[in-house]
């Protein structure tokens, strides 16, 4: 050690700055090469950062099989909520709790990084974006894959796998959300999640531009028995309630409470012909477009036609 320090003494100014210098750029290409957070190996592929989430929990086995078949061919990420948050859409705790956000990293390997969050899908995406991945943002975020499909207008509306990636899709990101997977079927959880792979890496959805996602519902039944892959539109709005009323009041600390009740319809009404629901009932793997934003030109340039019925302001009063 002796020796070793006289010799560095005996070299100049520059020749120590240029060893340091040397040694940090090592350094830096070491932990760059190791830590997939930071990798930037261009292949040529897509997607090469893949950020994966859901509704219903980071111990939830479909998550993790669809990380492990994404992870041999790109970074992967899985962030989700610690516990089921199933039919949260779009709640963000993050602006609820003054936008504080506890995570804990939950596994780290290779090709994969797992972080738990105290949140919503909603913010599980968020973090995900604008904090672990801010400075390497994925190519593509993937929600589910959801037990039951995510059909019609009620399940899609309130979902929290369609919120996960509806988030994405607000800012900016390719996003699907994939749902109807029989965790149990572990020929049907292979086969699923290798074809969602397989399509991710697809122009369809390379191609999504900010603001569009996709959603695929897709039938439990056996691999044998889906009959093939529909491009179809969401059904049209429909009440699946058949109605909401009062019961009766409580008394309680000298207040008066009441009672209602919601029951939904114990039959559907048939399917839409060519909806969503109408094909996944026959057996088909459904893929619905979607887009961010609920603003309608059709109805936007009626009004404006119509812009003289519409009260003046602060008009003088006979």
């Amino acid at each position: 050690m002796r020796k070793e320090t006289i010799e560095l003494k005996k070299m100049s100014l520059r020749d120590v700055g240029i060893r340091l210098i040397v040694l940090l750029i090592c350094a830096g290409l070491f932990w760059s090469c190791s830590n997939p957070l930071f990798s930037e190996e261009k292949t040529g592929k897509w997607p090469q950062r893949v950020l994966l989430t859901n509704d219903d929990g980071i111990n939830e086995k479909r998550i993790w099989a669809l990380a492990k078949a994404f992870s041999k061919i790109a970074e992967t990420y899985i962030v989700a909520s610690f516990e089921d948050r199933s039919g949260t859409s779009n709640i963000f705790s993050i602006e609820k709790y003054k936008r504080s956000l506890y995570v804990e990293r939950d596994y780290m390997s290779k090709n994969l990084i797992a972080y738990g969050v105290a949140g919503y899908p909603a913010d599980c995406v968020t973090f995900g974006l604008m904090g672990l991945l801010k400075n390497h943002p994925p190519d593509l975020v993937v929600s589910g894959i959801n037990g039951g499909p995510n059909l019609g207008t009620n399940s899609w509306f309130g979902s929290g796998t369609i919120g996960a990636a509806r988030t994405a899709a607000f800012f900016g990101v390719p996003a699907i959300a994939v749902s109807g997977l029989d965790d149990d079927d572990k020929e049907m959880v292979d086969m699923v999640t290798k074809w969602v792979v397989e399509f991710s890496q697809t122009k369809i959805v390379k191609e999504l531009e900010p603001g569009q996602y996709l959603t695929i519902s897709i039938p439990e039944v056996r691999p044998s028995e889906i009959k093939g892959i529909k491009i179809v539109p969401r059904r049209p709005p429909v009440s699946y309630y058949e109605y909401v009323k009062v019961l009766g009041e409580t008394e309680k600390d000298d207040e008066t409470k009441e009672v209602w009740v919601v029951r939904r319809k114990k039959t559907v009404k048939v399917p839409a012909p060519g909806s969503d629901e109408d094909w996944y009932q026959k057996g088909y793997i459904v893929i619905v477009p979607m887009k961010v934003g609920e603003d309608d030109k059709t109805l936007l340039n009626k009004i404006r036609t119509q812009i003289n019925e519409i009260p003046g302001w602060l008009k003088k009063q006979e």
